[in-house]
């Protein structure tokens, strides 16, 4: 089983947890592209997750097409706190669309700058940059806030932690 992915250099607030953590094996080496990559996977899994929800609380209602209310529901979601409208409801397309809006670019950016920041600093016994989970007690209350951020986040919580990023 994986750890979470901490390096307060890179993940500066429990915010970043919330909006971009993730699980790995990997040890070092890690890159932009990788968080972009656990992004993505992420934020499609907290669709799904948000979709799954809200369809069965749908049913429970007994509206006639549950799934397709979820659809629209977090189009909603989408409109009301990004501002933008999601051409269509399938998990891909509003993928896209949050990852496309000017906070999360602006969230992105900070992870992109954080990371040179840190290989230009960095006096390291690993190659690019490292899961400093590795080397920490996993019972420490930072690994654990950590991991309660990554593991616990619902789309929502990710959605409002990202609307409350300045531009």
């Amino acid at each position: 089983m994986g750890k979470v992915f901490i390096n307060d250099e890179i993940f500066t607030s429990d915010g970043d947890y919330v909006i971009g953590g993730f699980v790995t094996d990997k040890l070092a080496g890690f890159n932009f592209a990788d968080f972009r990559s656990n992004l993505s996977d992420r934020v499609l899994r907290l669709i799904d997750e948000y979709i799954e929800r809200a369809t069965l609380y749908n049913a429970e209602l007994g509206l006639e097409d549950p799934a397709g209310k979820a659809r629209e529901d977090l189009a909603l979601v989408i409109k009301d706190n990004f501002g933008v409208e999601v051409p269509y409801t399938d998990s891909v397309t509003v993928l896209d669309t949050i990852l496309d809006t000017d906070k999360m670019q602006s969230w992105l950016l900070g992870i992109k700058e954080n990371i040179k920041d840190y290989e230009l600093t960095a006096y390291s016994k690993y190659r690019g940059i490292p899961n400093m989970a590795n080397e920490m007690n996993l019972s420490s209350t930072e690994y654990m806030n950590a991991k309660y951020f990554t593991e616990e986040s619902t789309l929502e919580s990710f959605v409002e932690q990202v609307s409350i990023i300045e531009l």
